[in-house]
């Protein structure tokens, strides 16, 4: 169980690190084109995003230091992400889209068990970011990857 602040974000982080390494492979492996420029951008996004969560971490953790935390169960929020180079390119965009899915779920239900609203509120935008990553994936599939 993540109890704490610290192991929230510590997890948050090795989400977006296993998903920024996933689209980063993906672009490589990606013939010219659309999809490599968006798997691209979602990449350096990623890993911006990996780094504000750091930087949240770090300012809000004394504020956080004795606040209980109910916690989250880290097995409700795997994330499957096979090497992308060797998956179908609509495999691809499905596993991003459910990968997006499950770590903007994993942000909604921290930012709901933060007793300290500011906390709440990073987590809920971090929710937001990943909800337009997946609204940007459909886009880019016509609405589905299949």
């Amino acid at each position: 169980m993540l109890r704490t602040f610290g192991a929230l974000v510590t997890a948050a982080v090795q989400l977006e690190e296993s998903l920024a390494a996933f689209y980063e492979q993906a672009a490589q492996s990606a013939r010219e084109g659309a999809a490599k420029t968006l798997l691209g951008d979602l990449g350096e996004e990623t890993r911006a995003l990996s780094g504000r969560l750091e930087r949240v971490r770090r300012e809000q953790v004394n504020e956080m230091l004795l606040e209980p935390i109910p916690g989250l169960d880290p097995a409700d929020y795997v994330i499957a992400l096979d090497e992308a180079g060797e998956i179908t390119h609509d495999a691809l965009f499905t596993r991003a889209l459910e990968a997006e899915a499950t770590i903007a779920r994993y942000y909604r239900d921290a930012a709901e068990q933060m007793p300290v609203p500011e906390a709440g509120r990073s987590l809920s935008r971090a929710a937001d970011v990943h909800a337009g990553r997946a609204a940007r994936l459909r886009q880019a599939t016509g609405g589905h990857p299949g």
